[in-house]
C-alpha cells in the first residue's frame, strides 16, 4: 500500500524567499535573459518525457512569446525549444556555474542551515519514514545534482550515514563542503553523470529538483534502471499547477516555477507514464506546493509598486500568514500542488 502525505507549512519560506521580493527586478531580468537564450535553440518536435509527436499548443509567455505544449500521449507540459547542450552549459557550468549558483553561494552559514532546516530536513524525514514503513533498513544514498549540499546535509542530520552527492557546479560543491565542514560532495562533468550512475554501488539515488534540469531525463532513468545495485529512487519534480496560471497574469513579477531552467513541467499522468516505462512502483507520495506562497509574493510585489504604505503591506502580510497553509492544503489534498516527492522501487 502506498504511503500518501499532503501539505507542508510554508510560513518559514516567506522569510527565506523574501529575496525574490526585494530583488524582483534582478530576477525578472535574469529570467528574461535565459528565456532569450532558450528561444534561440532548435524547436522541440518530440515530448521531453515520452518522445511523442502529439504536442498540442496551450499558451505562450514572456517577451519572447515562448510557446508551451501539452503532450496528448503522456500529459507532460513542454516548452517550445530543446534543452540543448549549449543551453545547459550556459546555465549550469559556464564559469564554474557562477551565475546559476548566485542564489546559494552568497548565503551566510545561518541562512544556509535555516534553508536546510525549513526545506530539506522535512524531505529527509519523509524518506526515512517511508523506508521504515516498509521495514527497509537505512541504505547508502547517492544524491544526483546535489548543488550546495542542502539535501545531503539534511540526511546527515536525521541519521543517514553513507551519503554522497555529485553536481556539475564546482562553485556550489566547494561552498557546500566548506559550510558543512565535510567532503561528501563531488564535482562531475555533465558527460560523466551517466557513467557515474552506471557504476555506483548506492542502493538509493535521489533526484531532488533535478530531473527537470537534466538534458536527457530518459537516458538517466534508463541508466538507473540498468544498475542492479540501485533499488530505490527518491525524487521531487515541479508540477503543472495553479502557479503556472498566475505567472501568466503577473508577468512583471519573477516567475519562480515555469521560467529560467524550468522549461517543462510534470503532471501526475506524465509521472505515471515514466514509472510504467521504466518499471518503477510507488512506495510513498508527498504532495505539497508553494502556489499560495507564489500568489502572496506576486500580489505583494505588485502592491509595493503601487506605492502603498508600509503599514498596509504589514496588514496584508499578517492576513496571509493566517491563511496560507490552509489554502495550500486544499490544493495539495486534490493533488494540485506545485511539486511532488515520490519514493519509488524498481520492480
Amino acid at each position: 500500500m502506498t504511503l500518501k502525505k499532503y501539505g507542508k507549512s510554508s510560513l518559514a519560506l516567506l522569510d527565506i524567499k523574501k529575496g525574490f521580493i526585494n530583488e524582483n527586478n534582478y530576477y525578472v531580468k535574469r529570467q528574461n535573459q535565459i528565456a532569450k537564450l532558450y528561444s534561440k535553440q532548435k524547436k522541440r518536435s518530440l515530448c521531453k518525457n515520452c518522445n511523442s509527436r502529439k504536442l498540442s499548443f496551450l499558451f505562450s509567455k514572456f517577451n519572447t512569446k515562448i510557446k508551451y505544449f501539452e503532450c496528448l500521449n503522456c500529459g507532460h507540459l513542454n516548452g517550445e525549444y530543446q534543452d540543448s547542450e549549449n543551453f545547459c552549459v550556459n546555465l549550469y557550468t559556464l564559469n564554474k556555474g557562477t551565475k546559476y549558483a548566485k542564489n546559494y553561494v552568497t548565503e551566510t552559514k545561518k541562512s544556509y542551515f535555516d534553508r536546510v532546516k525549513a526545506i530539506y530536513i522535512p524531505k529527509s524525514i519523509f524518506l526515512k519514514k517511508s523506508l521504515k514503513s516498509k521495514k527497509i533498513s537505512t541504505l547508502n544514498i547517492l544524491d544526483i545534482g546535489c548543488g550546495s549540499g542542502y539535501f545531503v546535509s539534511s540526511l546527515t542530520k536525521v541519521g543517514f550515514k553513507k551519503i554522497e552527492g555529485i553536481d556539475v557546479s564546482k562553485k556550489q560543491i566547494n561552498f557546500g563542503n566548506k559550510v558543512n565542514n565535510f567532503s561528501l560532495l563531488n564535482t562531475i562533468e555533465p558527460n560523466e553523470v551517466s557513467d557515474y550512475v552506471r557504476k555506483t554501488k548506492a542502493k538509493i539515488v535521489s533526484l531532488i529538483g533535478v530531473l527537470e534540469h537534466v538534458q536527457n531525463p530518459s537516458e538517466l532513468l534508463a541508466t538507473i534502471k540498468k544498475n542492479r545495485n540501485i533499488e530505490y529512487i527518491y525524487m521531487s519534480v515541479p508540477l503543472f499547477s495553479l502557479t503556472v496560471y498566475m505567472e501568466l497574469i503577473f508577468h512583471d513579477v519573477y516567475n519562480r516555477h515555469l521560467s529560467g531552467a524550468h522549461t517543462h513541467l510534470y503532471t501526475e499522468k506524465s509521472i505515471n507514464w515514466l514509472m510504467k516505462k521504466y518499471g518503477f512502483k510507488t512506495i510513498s507520495e508527498w504532495w505539497f506546493g508553494l502556489d499560495v506562497n507564489d500568489l502572496f509574493r506576486n500580489a505583494y510585489v505588485k502592491m509595493k509598486k503601487e506605492k502603498v504604505s508600509k503599514r498596509f503591506l504589514e496588514k496584508y502580510n499578517s492576513l496571509i500568514r493566517n491563511l496560507i497553509d490552509d489554502f495550500q492544503y486544499s490544493l495539495d489534498k486534490k493533488k494540485l500542488s506545485s511539486e511532488i516527492h515520490i519514493l519509488m522501487k524498481k520492480k
